[in-house]
């Protein structure tokens, strides 16, 4: 299979490139173009600059690279790359399907004409989507729910360092501090203020430190900092390109938004062994199973999200388990690896191709019993993994 993918993160494209059935051409950014250079992966790589939302210089370039690579699938990974490949393909005899990838569990504005350029474009037959939360608020768009497939999303931890609680020390954080952690653009939607007022009902537990990572985006929040309950325990660091690093110090990891379509800071953190509590909102709750892989509380429920933290404080053990749980699921579900296999099964379907799946030979006097999944099925495991 031809594929060409638009803005995919190197991790995808890494490992898209090491499927022997599939030809990658990948069209990033220049960033990501001297990346993928250096590290040598098996594909053909474009570089490509967008200028705006529409820019007919980048439409001719895609076009361009459709027109030489002949691609059985496009696959645009953001809403400015898949404009601009639907637009390349406008009047094109024989265009590609269009695949998106969409990691926004808010509904599409209907009444937007950027949004008929991309992802209610008639040549976009299929949309990746990182959480069920995202496929069900698609669905709720008015899009075929049969276009919508579950797929979720990767994280890139493994090629960051990952020091564990020495990150911590030159930010003034001793090591024997217990530390709950959040990495967020922290705006009303992440539920910072949830977090804070759950540290003023935990104020007793002295040892705590509440470590806040990302810019502050919302006055109520900058308040919450500032009370007297909690100040001295508060360590904000601002924006940070290896927030990853400074959470791997953590003991637990915090993310009580209101609306979340997965939280790639989630992941990152589950990947590195720290115990998640997150909110019931949006895709969290698909990854974290309560009670097995993290705790999952109410969301604007400070209450609960308090009387979590102070359960895990208390219970090392158990906080213990968690955490090791939650590596191991991460794993299973958002590796590179399992991505990219949901993604090729989706391909797959999308070209009308009959994927054999699970094929098993069993022979017994002179029997042979062969049994292979059909599409069918590929298409309902993809819409609800497990």
């Amino acid at each position: 299979m031809r594929l060409l993918t638009l803005d995919s993160s190197t991790s995808l494209t890494a490992e898209i490139a090491n499927r022997s059935e599939v030809s990658l051409t990948a069209i990033v950014f220049p960033d990501a173009y001297e990346e993928l250079r250096r590290s040598d992966v098996r594909a053909d790589i474009v570089p490509l600059s967008i200028r705006r939302k529409i820019d007919f210089r980048a439409v001719r370039r895609v076009r361009d690279v459709i027109r030489d690579v002949k691609p059985d699938v496009i696959h645009a990974f953001h809403p400015r790359p898949l404009t601009i490949a639907t637009l390349a393909t406008c009047g094109m005899k024989n265009a590609p399907p269009i695949v998106s990838f969409r990691g926004i569990a808010s509904q599409l504005k209907w009444w937007d004409p950027a949004e008929w350029i991309s992802h209610y474009h008639s040549r976009v037959a299929a949309h990746a989507c990182e959480s069920r939360a995202v496929s069900d608020a698609l669905v709720a768009s008015g899009v075929d729910a049969a276009k919508c497939y579950v797929t979720y999303n990767t994280a890139e931890v493994s090629r960051l360092a990952c020091p564990g609680k020495a990150a911590l020390q030159p930010w003034g954080v001793d090591q024997n501090r217990f530390v709950v952690a959040t990495v967020a653009a922290m705006r009303w939607v992440k539920g910072t203020d949830v977090l804070l007022r759950a540290a003023i009902e935990c104020a007793d537990l002295r040892n705590v430190t509440w470590l806040l990572v990302g810019p502050i985006m919302d006055r109520r929040i900058r308040r919450l900092v500032r009370h007297p309950a909690i100040a001295d325990r508060v360590v904000h660091t601002g924006f940070q390109p290896d927030a990853a690093a400074l959470v791997s110090g953590a003991d637990l990891f915090a993310m009580p938004s209101r609306n979340e379509e997965l939280c790639v800071a989630m992941l990152e953190a589950m990947q590195q062994g720290v115990c998640p509590i997150v909110s019931d909102a949006g895709g969290m709750k698909e990854v974290v199973r309560d009670g097995v892989d993290g705790l999952v509380v109410p969301k604007e429920d400070p209450t609960a999200l308090a009387l979590a933290i102070r359960t895990l404080y208390r219970d090392r053990r158990r906080r213990k388990q968690l955490a090791a749980s939650a590596q191991q699921r991460v794993s299973e579900m958002t590796s590179p690896s399992v991505v990219v296999d949901r993604m090729l099964d989706m391909y797959a379907e999308v070209l009308g191709h009959e994927t054999s799946v699970a094929q098993t030979v069993s022979m017994t006097d002179a029997t042979v019993s062969i049994t292979c999944e059909s599409t069918t099925n590929i298409s309902e495991r993809l819409r609800n993994p497990a």
